[in-house]
C-alpha cells in the first residue's frame, strides 16, 4: 500500500502508497490456470495486476475482461476488484479524475461484497488523489475512514501504512507537527511488527517535517536514521532516493556543495539502476543547487536534461516543474520574455491536470515577472488568483509565501498600506506555525506540572497518614501491638505459599500441556521428550466455498504450499524473513498470502512465525546438547532478532519465561 518520498525541489511529492503490490505470479503461469479454471474473473484481476507494471495498456485488457468475467459469475467482488485495477491503471497514467471514478465504482462494489480490507484499500487510494489535488483536509476525511474500514488486529501491518498517509497529508497544509505525531503513531507498531521496510519511510517523513520546521539538527538525526536502515536492508533505489532527500535538507540548510555531493550520488545510483524518471528529479535537484551557486549554464544544462526524459517517458507533471525551474533561471537572468515563455508552459500543464498548489505557484512567478516589466495590472489579478488558491487548499506554507511576495510587490508600487495589511495576516499565519511548533513543548510542560502537583499532594497525604498512624499507636500496649504484627505477618505468609502452590500448580499444568502438544506434532525425541508450546493449530482448513471471491481451488494450492513451507523448509528461522519474500518463495503476492494466512490461521504474519519460531525455542530448550547455548543464542537460532522480542513473544504464547520452561520441562522429563 506504501512507496517511499521523492523530494523534487519547489514541488514535493508524497508518493504515499496509492497502489497495490506487484503480483508475485507470473503471467504466463496464470494465463495457464486461467484455460482450466471455473473462476475466470479472479484470475483475470491476477492477470491485470500482475501486468501493471509492464503494459499499462494489457493491464486495462485483462481488467475490462475481468469485469466482464465476474458479471457473468455474478461475483460482486470480484467486480469490485475489477473496477479497482481500472482504476489503477489511469492512477499511473496520471489520469486521476478517472481513476477517482473508478475507485468510487469499486468502493460501492466492494462495500456490498463486505470486502473491508479492499474497501480500505480504495479508500486509501483515494485519499492520495485528493491529496495529490490540494485536496487535504478531504484526503485526511478518506485515510481517517480507510483505518476504520481496516481489521487492524487482522492487519496490524497496514496500519502504520495509514498514519504515514495521514502525517504526508497533515505536512502538505503546514501542519507540521500533527504530521510528527502520527509518524510517532506508526513507528512503534513498525518496530513491533519488524517492519524493516517501512521504518525508513517513517524516520523520512520525519525527517521532512522537521526540516520544514527549520529544526535542521533533528531532521538529519532521522534521515541518517534512515539511511543507515536502507544501507542494511533496502535496495540502492532506496539509498538513491535517501541520498537525495539528505541533498535536499542541506540544500535548505545553507550548505550547497553537501547538497551537491548527496545529489550526485543519488544521480550515480539511478543511473546504474536505470531508473529514468528518477534520474530526472536529480537532474532537476542538481540544477536547483546550480542555480542556488549562481552558475546558470550548470543550472540549465541540467534542467535541460531532465527535460529530455520527461518528453520521452511523458511525464507531464515532471515537465511542468522543470519549465517552471527554467523560468525561474531566466528569471534571474533578466531574461524576463524568455522567462514567461517556460512560466506559461508549466501552467498550461498543471490546469491540465487540475492541480491548484501548482497553478497557484506558477502564477505567483508569473505575477512577479509582470510586475519587473511594469505590468502591474496583469500582476496584481494574478497575485489575487494565486492568493484565492492557496487560502481554498488551506496551504500554510504556500499562504504564507504568495502574502509574502504581493507585500513586496504592494510595497513597491507604493501602496503602503495595503502591504501593511498583508504584512499583519502573514504575521498572523507565521505565529500560528509557531504555535504550532510550540505545541507539544507547552503540553509537555502542563503534563509535568500536574504530574508534579500530584506527587506533592500524594506527599502531603502519606505524612499526614503517617501522623495518625503515630497517634494511634500511643493507645495501644506493646503486646497487643506485637500480637497483631505476628497475626498480620503470619497470614501474608499463609497467602504467599497459598498463591505459590497454585502458580506452581498452574505451570506445571500448562508444561504438561505443551508436551502433549509437542508430542501430537511428532517433536518427541528417542530419550527425551521435547516440549512444545500452547499453539493455536497451524494446518490450514480448506474453503467450504463461502463465495468470498477469491477462488478456492487457488488459495487451496497456495494453503498447500504454506503448509509445506513452513513444515519443510522453515523460512521463520530466517531473522530478516519479511512477508514480500515469503510471498515471493511461495510465488504469490502479499495480499493473497495475508488473506490464506487471515482467513485460515485466524492470525496475522508477524503473530503465526513468532509461533513456528517459538516452537523451535521450546525444542532447543529441552535438548541438552544445547546446554552450552545462552538463552539469547537459542533465541537468535529460532529466527528472533532480539532477546526482549523473543521473551516478549515466548511469554505471550507459552505463559512461561523460557528459563522457567526449560527447567520445569526437563524436570518434568
Amino acid at each position: 500500500m506504501f512507496g517511499k518520498v521523492l523530494l523534487s525541489f519547489i514541488i514535493f511529492i508524497f508518493f504515499s502508497y496509492p497502489f497495490k503490490g506487484f503480483s508475485q505470479y507470473n503471467p504466463d503461469s496464470l494465463l495457464n490456470v486461467l484455460e482450466n479454471s471455473k473462476e475466470k474473473a479472479a484470475i483475470l484481476n491476477l492477470l491485470a495486476e500482475a501486468t501493471l507494471e509492464d503494459s499499462l495498456d494489457l493491464s486495462l485488457q485483462y481488467a475490462d475482461q475481468a469485469l466482464a468475467a465476474a458479471k457473468n459469475e455474478n461475483n460482486l467482488r470480484e467486480e469490485g476488484l475489477a473496477f479497482f485495477g481500472i482504476a489503477e491503471v489511469f492512477a499511473y497514467k496520471f489520469e486521476l479524475d478517472s481513476a477517482t471514478v473508478y475507485y468510487e465504482k469499486a468502493l460501492s462494489f466492494l462495500k456490498s461484497a463486505n470486502d473491508n480490507y479492499n474497501v480500505s484499500y480504495c479508500l486509501n487510494n483515494l485519499g492520495w488523489i485528493y491529496n495529490y489535488y490540494g485536496k487535504h483536509q478531504k484526503a485526511i476525511e478518506k485515510y481517517s475512514e480507510s483505518l476504520q474500514y481496516l481489521d487492524q488486529e487482522k492487519h496490524l501491518e497496514e496500519v502504520p501504512n495509514v498514519f504515514i498517509n495521514i502525517g504526508n497529508a497533515y505536512h502538505h497544509i503546514g501542519s507540521y507537527n500533527t504530521a510528527i505525531d502520527y509518524f510517532n503513531k506508526a513507528i512503534p507498531i513498525i518496530l513491533k511488527i519488524e517492519d524493516k521496510r517501512a521504518l525508513p519511510i517513517a524516520y523520512n517523513g520525519m525527517g521532512l517535517a522537521w526540516k520544514y520546521l527549520g529544526n535542521f539538527d533533528s531532521a538529519i538525526v532521522y534521515y541518517n536514521k534512515m539511511l543507515e536502515i536502507d544501507k542494511q536492508t533496502g535496495t540502492p533505489f532506496d539509498l538513491a532516493i535517501d541520498y537525495g532527500n539528505i541533498g535536499a535538507l542541506y540544500f535548505d540548510w545553507g550548505d550547497l556543495e553537501q547538497s551537491k555531493r548527496f545529489h550526485l550520488l543519488s544521480l550515480k545510483t539511478y543511473l546504474a539502476e536505470g531508473k529514468r524518471n528518477s534520474v530526472s528529479i536529480s537532474y532537476n535537484n542538481l540544477g536547483e543547487v546550480y542555480r542556488a551557486l549562481k552558475q546558470p549554464d550548470s543550472a540549465l544544462y541540467y534542467l535541460n536534461e531532465a527535460l529530455k526524459i520527461d518528453r520521452e517517458t511523458g511525464m507531464r507533471h515532471n515537465m511542468s516543474t522543470r519549465y517552471n525551474n527554467m523560468g525561474d533561471v531566466y528569471k534571474d537572468l533578466k531574461q524576463f520574455q524568455k522567462a514567461l515563455e517556460y512560466y506559461n508552459l508549466s501552467l498550461a500543464i498543471n490546469k491540465e491536470s487540475g492541480n491548484p498548489y501548482d497553478i497557484a505557484l506558477v502564477q505567483r512567478n508569473i505575477a512577479r515577472v509582470q510586475h519587473l516589466i511594469g505590468n502591474n495590472t496583469k500582476a496584481e489579478k494574478l497575485y489575487q488568483e494565486s492568493l484565492e488558491l492557496a487560502r481554498n487548499i488551506d496551504s500554510k506554507a504556500l499562504l504564507a509565501s504568495i502574502l509574502e511576495s504581493m507585500a513586496l510587490f504592494y510595497a513597491e508600487t507604493g501602496r503602503y498600506a495595503k502591504a501593511f495589511q498583508l504584512h499583519m495576516q502573514l504575521d498572523t499565519i507565521q505565529d500560528s506555525i509557531f504555535k504550532e511548533k510550540n505545541q507539544k513543548l507547552f503540553a509537555d510542560l502542563q503534563s509535568r506540572y500536574e504530574l508534579d502537583q500530584k506527587e506533592k499532594a500524594i506527599k502531603l497525604l502519606n505524612a499526614e497518614n503517617y501522623q495518625r498512624t503515630l497517634e494511634a499507636k500511643q493507645y495501644r500496649t506493646t503486646t497487643y501491638f506485637l500480637g497483631f504484627g505476628i497475626f498480620i505477618i503470619t497470614g501474608l505468609l499463609v497467602v504467599m505459599i497459598y498463591q505459590y502452590n497454585l502458580r506452581k500448580k498452574a505451570y506445571k499444568k500448562l508444561v504438561q500441556k505443551n508436551k502433549q502438544l509437542a508430542e501430537s506434532h511428532g517433536m518427541q525425541k528417542e530419550k527425551a521428550a521435547i516440549h512444545s508450546i500452547n499453539l493455536v493449530p497451524v494446518k490450514i482448513k480448506y474453503g467450504n466455498g463461502n463465495g468470498n471471491g477469491n477462488g478456492n481451488g487457488s488459495l487451496e494450492v497456495l494453503e498447500e504450499k504454506l503448509n509445506k513451507c513452513l513444515e519443510t523448509e522453515k523460512p521463520y528461522l530466517n531473522s530478516n524473513l519479511t512477508m514480500k519474500t515469503l510471498a515471493a518463495q511461495l510465488e504469490t503476492n502479499t495480499h493473497y498470502l495475508s488473506e490464506v494466512i487471515n482467513q485460515k490461521f485466524g492470525n496475522n504474519f508477524t503473530s503465526l512465525i513468532n509461533e513456528f519460531r517459538v516452537r523451535e525455542a521450546c525444542r532447543l530448550l529441552v535438548d541438552e546438547t544445547n546446554d552450552h547455548l545462552t538463552i539469547e543464542s537459542i533465541a537468535s537460532q529460532a529466527g528472533f532478532n532480539s532477546k526482549s522480542a523473543f521473551n516478549n513473544a515466548f511469554k505471550s504464547i507459552t505463559g512461561l519465561t523460557p528459563s522457567y520452561y526449560k527447567r520445569t520441562a526437563r524436570a518434568d522429563q
